[in-house]
């Protein structure tokens, strides 16, 4: 599975619990579809709008949205009662100005702050 950096880490769990490994790409469908190509990846995911819903790719079938609405009808379940399920993320997306000799300094801070973190710098 591909998924861009931004789309949620319950991505991650997900994928997890059934072994599939996650390949995270830069932001944008095209980059989502080029690391599926490059690693012959079965699913891709994109995170879309905050006012959108994600954006499933299945390159096999072709298809997107209606993928995701099949599982949900062969489910029988609400929205309501998948989400329940899945673990809780959230993300804060907002743009900071620095100058250049700042933002150096807030990733010193940051990396010194979280030494235990993953740090992701894919798309920087």
């Amino acid at each position: 599975m591909v998924a861009n950096i931004s789309t949620t880490r319950a991505i991650d769990d997900i994928a997890e619990r059934h072994g599939c490994p996650v390949i995270r790409s830069k932001v944008g469908e095209i980059n989502v579809v080029e690391e599926m190509i490059q690693n012959g990846a079965v699913v891709g995911e994109r995170e879309r709008r905050c006012d959108s819903p994600s954006h499933p790719s299945l390159p096999r079938q072709h298809v997107r949205d209606g993928a995701v609405l099949q599982l949900m009808a062969e489910r029988k379940k609400p929205v309501s009662g998948i989400l329940a399920g899945l673990p809780r993320y959230f993300m804060i997306k907002d743009k900071v100005v620095f100058l250049a000799d700042g933002l150096a300094a807030l990733h010193s801070a940051l990396k010194k702050s979280f030494r235990d973190a993953e740090q992701q710098t894919l798309d920087v």
